[in-house]
């Protein structure tokens, strides 16, 4: 069994907690800012535009990070995580494998004939340098019916 995933997932999902908490405070901070200064010397242009850029950055974050699954490679199949439960999906209910994505992460994006307790997407981040090379393995281990992207 080989982890195909990062091993810096955790790290990942503890940036993006720390991030949310980050700017969960700048927000109540300036509410509180507010409320003391009861609209006489608050600065709404900045407060609106740091709370638009929190909660822009704070739902990128999340969706990118927090959807990341925890993948290993057996024989004939993966064993798909997500810390709390662990399922294994055999290669021959994957139909597809996308190429990494030209992120930071260099997410690879796997889809499946019939959905799993995942849903019908396995989307996870390999090491940074490998991305290309597991994408290519997988891919070489399943059949499919359609031009890869």
């Amino acid at each position: 069994m080989r982890q195909i995933s990062t091993k810096l997932l955790v790290f990942y999902q503890f940036f993006a907690v720390d991030w949310l908490f980050f700017w969960l405070g700048i927000i109540i901070s300036g509410i509180f800012n507010l409320v003391v200064s009861l609209g006489g010397n608050f600065n709404y242009g900045k407060w609106l535009l740091g709370l638009i850029f929190g909660v822009i950055s704070s739902s990128t974050i999340v969706y990118v990070i927090f959807g990341l699954k925890k993948v290993y490679e057996v024989k004939n199949e993966i064993i798909v995580s997500d810390f709390k439960k662990e399922i294994v999906i055999p290669f021959s209910n994957i139909s597809h494998i996308d190429l990494p994505e030209n992120s930071s992460l260099r997410r690879i994006k796997i889809l499946l004939k019939e959905p799993c307790e995942f849903g019908n997407m396995i989307i996870f981040a390999p090491s940074l340098f490998e991305a290309n090379d597991i994408a290519n393995r997988l891919k070489s281990k399943i059949d499919t019916n359609y031009l890869s992207l």
